[in-house]
């Protein structure tokens, strides 16, 4: 699906144009725009829910975690609302800041976020709220997902030591840190799954588990099945949904 979009975004850019056309991706079209070779060299972003597997897909791009990014003709977006705030931006640029805020006004926009403001989902932004070093170390974690570290050297990171980081676990998570670290990595590995075609032993590596008997353990403990039959089920979803539009 995502090959022959590329192909048909491929076909309708002017050949040899292709360094002098703006492009615009919102969401998860940098996919797209990535396949065919349109954000070599180039500052992007998509979506947090695709950011890690893009990553593994696409490590020779520049991605970051920001809301969107304009890199010059170039632009590609999170989604959600941002495109307002990448709206906005481009209105700042073309014109000034008093059209910009205007336009704003008409949207009900009530502050313009800046293009290298990160993604925040609401369960980060709530745990921020309730305690400041819990979300610190949940951050420290997801940055560590292919090279987990020991609880002791998440606390140590986050300035906390080890009984403070696992009360504050308990209490707002009502889990253990090694628990919830766990979660995050098998919750990568499904979007891994799912998203990607990465083998079940290359998710294993990148998500930090040292043998495939154990992670597949893990993944059935949580998620009532194997990563095998995930990826099996998947396939059978996506040619059930292809035939049913055909």
């Amino acid at each position: 699906m995502v090959l022959a979009l590329a192909l048909t975004v491929r076909q309708r850019i002017p050949y040899g144009n292709k360094e002098k056309v703006t492009i615009v991706g919102l969401c998860t079209a940098p996919y797209v725009m990535a396949r065919i070779g349109l954000l070599d060299r180039y500052r992007c972003t998509l979506h947090w829910e695709n950011l890690a597997s893009f990553r593994e897909e696409m490590p020779a791009l520049l991605v970051t975690n920001n809301l969107f990014e304009i890199d010059g003709n170039r632009i590609t977006c999170s989604g959600g609302t941002a495109p307002i705030d990448m709206m906005l931006e481009l209105i700042r640029e073309h014109f000034d800041q008093d059209t910009m805020m205007a336009v704003a006004e008409q949207f009900v926009h009530e502050r313009a976020r800046p293009s290298d403001e990160s993604q925040k989902m609401a369960e980060h932004v709530l745990t921020s709220r309730q305690s400041p070093k819990l979300a610190e170390a949940i951050q420290i974690m997801q940055n560590h997902i292919d090279d987990p570290l020991s609880t002791n050297e998440v606390a140590e990171i986050a300035d906390v030591s080890l009984r403070q980081l696992e009360r504050l676990f308990k209490k707002y998570k009502n889990t253990t840190p090694q628990r919830y670290y766990l979660f995050l990595r098998l919750q990568q590995a499904r979007r891994l799954l799912l998203q990607t075609s990465l083998s079940v032993l290359q998710v294993t590596i990148a998500t930090g588990f040292s043998s495939q008997s154990h992670f597949t353990k893990c993944y059935r403990d949580l998620f009532h099945h194997t990563p095998g039959s995930e990826r099996k089920n998947m396939k059978i979803t996506q040619k059930k949904s292809h035939n049913e539009t055909v």
